[in-house]
């Protein structure tokens, strides 16, 4: 399997009834199952959402934040957190005013589900294949700091459910108001449980889960449903955060939960059941971003990943399940062939460093300063 991403070059500046899916066609050869990626400003112009303002009154945007949304959820001087008619809960109704004209605004597309059928369908009538395309664009995290990706992907996932692709998903909720301890579970609820209903097809994989309720959710899911499970939470709870002072570097999202999760996962993953299998989601932040007050999520655990894992396995006496749960379910759930090679873990010890140098900055890895039951060859 080989994965190419390259930008489409050349295009002109859009306007109101340009011909999105000429453009990309004159400009690059599609093959089948490729999948375009269009900004949602692009979609805006061609299809005529844009609104005139007063370009001398920076507030005269104001006016159309509140008529493009649906509920108001907080006020922050100028700033307004809205719902829109979409579903979206963004910063002032997602309307923007950067690479417009001067006195113009750019609206959300009205059905950008529509907008992506209609560029795929116009694909598929000058080159005869089936593309995946999603409608995308970045605005700022409602209460959070950075950006991110909001698509409109309900076409897509029909796409991905019909050419095999899966879907691998960071199962929480970021509602303001969910204890961060629930976030998971209330994913599993508000959206996991009608993802799957209405996409029965679509395999999933529930990225490194962290409750009892995921791993319930999975087992209890069809065939198409699987799980991966990070060595971190087989072996901490949420007290190796918060006992004996603030830990940064148990601190990783999904965030540990409590004992009675830990258990529940070890028990998941030494069943031998196909559906859960490795996923490290190693994170190797330097230390310092990670011992301030505002310290990174992540745990960086690549280096000693499989001693780790397998320490789990041998405390529960185990063992012969360890190599399916590396090494096999995962490949077998993508349709991948299993590697022909292979690596060799020794009883015997290893000491983890108390921090790993990464060309001068220090990164402190899981189990720093512990020893380790197994060795790799």
């Amino acid at each position: 399997m080989r994965l190419e991403i390259f930008p489409i070059e050349g295009l002109p500046e859009i306007g109101r009834g340009d011909d999105i899916a000429g453009m990309i066609c004159d400009a690059v050869e599609l093959q089948q199952h490729d999948v375009v990626m269009v900004t949602q400003k692009i979609i805006s112009k061609a299809e005529g959402a844009m609104v005139d303002i007063d370009p001398n009154d920076p507030l005269s945007h104001k006016p159309l934040v509140e008529r493009e949304s649906v509920r108001i959820l907080r006020r922050r001087g100028e700033l307004i957190i809205s719902e829109t008619k979409h579903g979206f809960v963004c910063a002032n109704a997602g309307i923007d005013l950067s690479n417009v004209a001067r006195g113009q605004a750019a609206l959300l597309p009205e059905d950008s589900d529509r907008s992506a059928r209609r560029i795929r369908d116009a694909i598929k009538g000058r080159f005869g294949v089936d593309v995946g395309v999603i409608i995308s664009d970045t605005f700022g995290r409602p209460w959070r700091r950075g950006v991110t990706d909001v698509a409109s992907i309900r076409g897509v996932l029909e796409r991905m459910q019909a050419i095999g692709m899966p879907l691998l998903v960071h199962g929480e909720v970021t509602d303001h108001d969910v204890d961060i301890f629930d976030r998971e579970k209330v994913f599993i609820e508000r959206t996991m449980r009608q993802l799957v209903s209405d996409y029965p097809d679509l395999k999933i994989v529930f990225e490194h889960i962290t409750t009892g309720d995921a791993a319930i959710f999975v087992r209890e899911a069809g065939p198409n449903v699987a799980a991966t499970v990070t060595p971190q939470h087989l072996h901490i709870n949420r007290n190796a955060m918060l006992v004996g002072g603030i830990r940064p570097h148990a601190y990783c999202l999904p965030v540990a939960k409590r004992e009675t999760h830990r258990l529940a996962l070890r028990k998941a993953v030494i069943s031998g059941s196909k559906k859960f299998f490795l996923g490290t989601d190693s994170a190797p932040h330097a230390q310092s971003a990670k011992e301030n007050a505002c310290g990174c999520a992540g745990i960086f655990n690549a280096p000693y990943a499989l001693e780790s894992y397998l320490a789990v396995f041998e405390e529960e006496g185990a063992l012969d399940k360890f190599e399916a749960f590396a090494s096999e379910h995962g490949p077998n759930f993508y349709g991948l062939p299993l590697n022909e090679s292979t690596v060799t873990l020794r009883k015997s010890p290893t000491q983890v460093p108390a921090h790993i140098d990464a060309m001068g900055t220090p990164v402190v890895p899981f189990h720093a300063g512990e020893t380790l039951g197994w060795s790799l060859d």
